[in-house]
């Protein structure tokens, strides 16, 4: 027979932490974001935010433009002039 307490530690008799409620978890949640939306916008760390920002975001080469398609000249056939009977 396997030994239950090889398979679970928490069988050896090692406390259990209780594990914090659904509203407690988003209220700390919320704060953290709060906290770190509050130190964001402080003086001295917005300019140097923007410049890692800055200097995170892919640099893009600018693209070549397509050559510019010439107009197909249209082809108008020149009027042939009726034939005049004779008299």
């Amino acid at each position: 027979m396997i030994d239950v307490s090889l398979v679970d530690p928490l069988a050896k008799g090692l406390p259990q932490t209780p594990r914090m409620s659904m509203p407690a978890a988003l209220t700390a949640g919320v704060l953290h974001v709060a906290l770190l939306w509050l130190v964001l916008q402080s003086v001295p760390v917005l300019p140097t935010v923007r410049s890692v920002v800055r200097y995170l975001t892919p640099i893009t080469l600018p693209r070549e433009k397509p050559p510019e398609a010439k107009p197909i000249p249209i082809r108008v056939p020149k009027p042939t002039p009726a034939a005049t009977p004779k008299a």
